[in-house]
């Protein structure tokens, strides 16, 4: 009697894995009748995207990469909000623009053209130099303030101007000096500009 109990023993080990087979069986039927062809294209695609990126990964170097993409992350977050500041407003296709334009300066420029456009451009930071160290940036620079508080003036003066308020308003020294200086510059203008 002695012997039937391992006998017993591993026949009730037999049918409570034979039981368990029959769970499994049942789990997989169900998965089986629940199981739609998109669901299986879609896990068929999930596998193939999987091992793409695993073999990706695998490549030397990649995981050196990614390492150091992660440190870098918030530069390179930064300097793409800038990229897209400046698509935004034009100023990446103004930047490229100008860049074209001056590779097909350099590619069609020759030595004499080079050569006037430095010397145009010496010129020209000569003649700035001059400007700012005769006074005439500061004189401009006045001139433009003028030219901006004249404007406003003028924008928010709702009166027409007539022949009797000119000959009120050429009573006024600054006036009379503004005027003169105008017809002196309009005398000299057409020496200036080499007209006869």
């Amino acid at each position: 009697m002695a012997e039937r109990a391992p006998e017993n023993e591993s026949l009730n080990n037999l049918l409570s894995k034979a039981r368990e087979l029959d769970e499994l069986a049942t789990v997989a039927k169900a998965l089986q009748d629940g199981t739609t062809s998109q669901m299986v294209e879609r896990v068929v695609g999930l596998g193939e995207r999987l091992l793409e990126a695993a073999d990706l990964l695998a490549r030397p170097g990649m995981l050196e990469l990614l390492r150091e993409l992660s440190g870098a992350a918030r530069g390179l977050t930064e300097l793409l909000q800038t990229l897209r500041m400046l698509q935004d407003t034009g100023t990446l296709e103004a930047l490229t623009q100008l860049a074209l334009l001056a590779g097909a300066f350099k590619n069609s420029a020759t030595d004499a053209m080079a050569t006037r456009v430095a010397g145009l451009a010496a010129s020209g930071l000569e003649l700035a130099d001059q400007a700012v160290s005769s006074g005439a940036g500061h004189m401009l620079a006045g001139l433009g303030r003028a030219s901006g508080e004249a404007l406003a003036e003028a924008e928010r003066d709702p009166r027409p101007v007539t022949l009797w308020g000119l000959r009120g308003q050429l009573r006024d020294p600054q006036v009379q000096k503004g005027v003169k200086l105008l017809l002196a510059l309009t005398r000299r203008l057409p020496g200036i500009l080499g007209a006869s």
